[in-house]
């Protein structure tokens, strides 16, 4: 078994080491810039300190000064830009947040007898004050907000948006690794009739993986179909810098399921015998659809996942954010709608641990191409780019450009 895969192991060994020198690479390029980074902390923590908000008051005072301004959650870039500019907009936002040396959080001068703790006190007040007054972006914030993140995203660097996306792909594939290996196990609940219970239990464990994923920061192609799209609706970037976008990002994330399908889960060993036998149904159902079928299935997919990205913006805390990926990803999974990043784990990991040699392997691999990704790339496509993008683009901000 494992002597006919022994090519295939070459080349994806290959691929994968490639992928992590180069990683490797850029980490050690980038150094300096964390160094940058830790010194921003501790300039933070400092000014933290002399406001008053030490850790007694983390709960107010840490999302006024992680978070930049209270309306911004900032998405953690791979790689931070030049250390300076990064050094300036943090002060600057720092200085906008808290009162200057001397002021208390009133805007009164204090006087040096002054009580820390009344001073922490106040500063926690006027956080939460604030925090009540804005607890949520509306429709139109949340657009805006990710039209600009789409300008910024456009520039990205091909090596990082690369490896971005390859984490990507690797967080969904941990969605997918425990769906499917809980779901391969509920045949009991199926027999007994209770196939919908079966359905709920798998389908509600899969959101982690988004969960990871927008709160570690990574580049998911299909919800950047709504983002970079309505950047490019609003000419906040152009139509090549999208489809570059896009196209790159894929890449990375069918390298990121593929590493994991195969090291992780095939290599590892925890391909048994019920995930064996369940995945390969799956797959065997997903290829059988018409294109019709499959490409309408795409659009219902990103739809969902792109409204989980605009429910993610709406929210201002890490559990709201948590509760509004949560929702709509579950529901797509559930509802049987098919997204393209999921299924480049799901099916090529079916035909790793049921394909009998490499050459059969590559029949069925090709296979999933034309039947299953095209058709349902191509529907990801319309889901996230007309239903979310172009519809909230026209509804709530003045197209820029002629549709």
């Amino acid at each position: 078994h494992h002597h006919h895969h022994h090519h295939h192991h070459l080349a994806i060994a290959m691929l994968v080491r490639f992928s992590l020198a180069a990683l490797l690479l850029l980490i050690a390029a980038r150094d300096h810039v964390a160094q940058a980074s830790a010194s921003i902390i501790t300039s933070n923590t400092r000014a933290a300190a002399r406001h008053g908000i030490g850790a007694t008051g983390a709960g107010c005072g840490s999302r006024v000064l992680c978070g930049g301004r209270l309306q911004r959650w900032r998405r953690p870039s791979l790689f931070r830009t030049w250390p300076s500019l990064t050094a300036t907009k943090e002060r600057v936002e720092m200085e906008e947040i808290l009162p200057t040396d001397g002021e208390d959080a009133t805007g009164k001068r204090e006087t040096p007898e002054a009580d820390g703790e009344e001073v922490a006190a106040k500063t926690a007040a006027v956080s939460v004050g604030l925090q009540e007054t804005k607890a949520f972006n509306t429709p139109k914030q949340i657009l805006t907000a990710i039209v600009d993140t789409a300008a910024l995203k456009a520039k990205t660097a091909t090596p990082d948006l690369l490896l971005s996306g390859f984490l990507a792909g690797a967080y969904i594939s941990f969605g997918g690794a425990l769906m499917f290996t809980i779901n391969s196990n509920l045949g009991g609940l199926r027999e007994a009739g209770m196939g919908g219970l079966a359905t709920l239990i798998a389908a509600s464990v899969f959101p982690v993986c988004f969960v990871i994923h927008v709160l570690a920061g990574s580049e998911l192609w299909t919800g950047n179909c709504a983002v970079l799209g309505a950047g490019a609706l609003q000419g906040k970037c152009t139509w090549v810098q999208t489809i570059r976008h896009w196209t790159l990002a894929f890449l990375g994330n069918f390298a990121g399921a593929l590493t994991v399908a195969y090291f992780l889960i095939f290599q590892a060993g925890l391909a048994n015998e019920a995930l064996s036998a369940f995945l390969g149904k799956l797959a065997a159902v997903k290829t059988s659809l018409s294109f019709n079928e499959a490409f309408l299935r795409g659009v219902g997919a990103n739809w969902l996942v792109c409204l989980a990205v605009l429910l993610v913006q709406s929210a201002m805390s890490v559990p709201g954010k948590i509760l509004g990926a949560w929702f709509p990803i579950m529901a797509f999974v559930a509802i049987g709608f098919e997204h393209s990043v999921a299924n480049m784990f799901a099916i090529p990991l079916a035909y790793m641990t049921n394909a009998a040699s490499f050459m059969e392997f590559k029949d069925l691999f090709l296979n999933f191409l034309q039947k299953n990704l095209l058709p349902v790339t191509l529907g990801n496509i319309v889901g996230g780019l007309v239903f979310v993008g172009m519809f909230y683009n026209r509804i709530l901000l003045k197209p820029q450009m002629k549709v």
